[in-house]
């Protein structure tokens, strides 16, 4: 059997792909590069009546999952991958899963205990997890390799694994929020502490108090996370020196700064030229200082309307060549100008304007408003 994917076509070379049993060639399909391993299975499904949650599809020994691309497969122009059917009773688990995970309440303790329907449940919703098997919340190596593809729920796996350090690790980097339910000795551990907030910086708002009073805590929060700064005490975000390092990494942590470093140079430039839009959280005479203003539109041009300083022409080139659509923000005499108009990409209309009125640029390309066409 010979089928191409359906849908548009994929970009690059096409590749035969040859789908084969453990015996035998059982179809062959056309593929391009983009072409996604769900779109291969819905294939064999049309073609062999084989439903897609009762295939699994390897490249060598490689399983191939669903969302994935088949992508550097293809460049040879043939691909060969093999066909394993599920047991029935799995593939069934596997459809019924895909509508609805509290069917694991009621299910049989062999459903529970089978890592790939578990994995692939807690994959479209983390709470899953807490029906699996004591057995298989107690398996480090399964808590472990669900932080590829989804959300650690600490607070399901096992007691032991909760005072795990690397499962704690884990769990933390892909929710901050889990922090909480790791298990009390880690969570009074300073040194353990610290080398969460700096993969998690987020976390810090789930740390022991006793902690939250500890500038060294917060540096390491705010290092890795600007957007922490807002966890921390009123003492801290009027700390220069933790404030500087926030907003280093995200210059909007100067929303959660003290007014007093809100109108700091240093720590507004810093912010700024992070992150243009932190003008906004920036004093007003700072809104109003030129180089400030400078630093910011070229970081983001649409900082400009946060601008409070007299607008120039090298402000205004400055924030059109970042973001074109905001010439319509600049003062109207700017607007026509040939050295802003070629920032935004235009090119000068000369003496006689042109009959069509130039466009106008949004966040998502040309708006042309008010166009005029000569008639006939």
């Amino acid at each position: 059997m010979v089928s191409s994917l359906p849908g548009p076509s994929s970009p690059g070379s096409p590749c035969e792909l040859r789908i084969r049993s453990l015996s035998e060639i059982v179809c062959t399909l056309h593929v391009g590069p983009m072409s996604e391993v769900w779109e291969l299975k819905a294939a064999v499904q049309s073609l062999m009546g084989l439903p897609r949650h009762g295939q699994r599809l390897l490249a060598g020994t490689q399983e191939l999952k669903d969302d994935g691309q088949l992508g550097p497969l293809t460049t040879s122009g043939l691909l060969e991958l093999t066909l394993i059917r599920r047991p029935l009773e799995q593939a069934q688990w596997f459809a019924k899963l895909e509508g609805d995970t509290t069917v694991l309440k009621t299910a049989p303790e062999s459903v529970r205990g089978d890592r790939e329907l578990l994995a692939f449940a807690v994959q479209r919703d983390a709470a899953a997890l807490q029906y699996a098997t004591k057995e298989l919340r107690s398996d480090r190596s399964f808590v472990l390799s669900l932080e590829k593809s989804c959300k650690i729920a600490l607070r399901y796996v096992s007691e032991n694994l909760r005072g795990d350090r690397e499962v704690v690790l884990a769990a933390t980097r892909t929710d901050p929020s889990q922090f909480r339910y790791a298990c009390s000795p880690l969570r009074s551990d300073r040194t353990f502490v610290l080398s969460v907030l700096r993969e998690s910086g987020m976390s810090l708002k789930y740390v022991a108090s006793a902690f939250q009073a500890d500038r060294d805590v917060i540096l390491a929060a705010v290092t890795h996370c600007g957007e922490a700064l807002k966890f921390a005490s009123a003492d801290f975000q009027a700390d220069r020196g933790v404030v500087l390092a926030a907003v280093q990494d995200n210059g909007l942590a100067l929303s959660c700064a003290s007014l007093e470093l809100q109108a700091d140079h240093e720590v507004v430039l810093r912010a700024v030229e992070r992150t243009g839009k932190a003008l906004k959280y920036a004093s007003a005479e700072l809104k109003a200082d030129r180089g400030i203003v400078l630093a910011a539109v070229k970081s983001d041009g649409w900082a400009l309307s946060s601008a409070q300083c007299p607008m120039d022409r090298d402000i205004v080139i400055a924030a059109v060549r970042q973001a074109p659509g905001t010439r319509l923000n600049a003062p109207t005499m700017y607007w026509d100008d040939p050295a802003v108009l070629a920032a935004c990409g235009f090119q000068s209309p000369g003496p006689k304007r042109s009959l069509v009125s130039l466009p106008s640029f949004g966040r998502h390309g040309p708006v042309v408003k008010n166009a005029k066409f000569p008639t006939r």
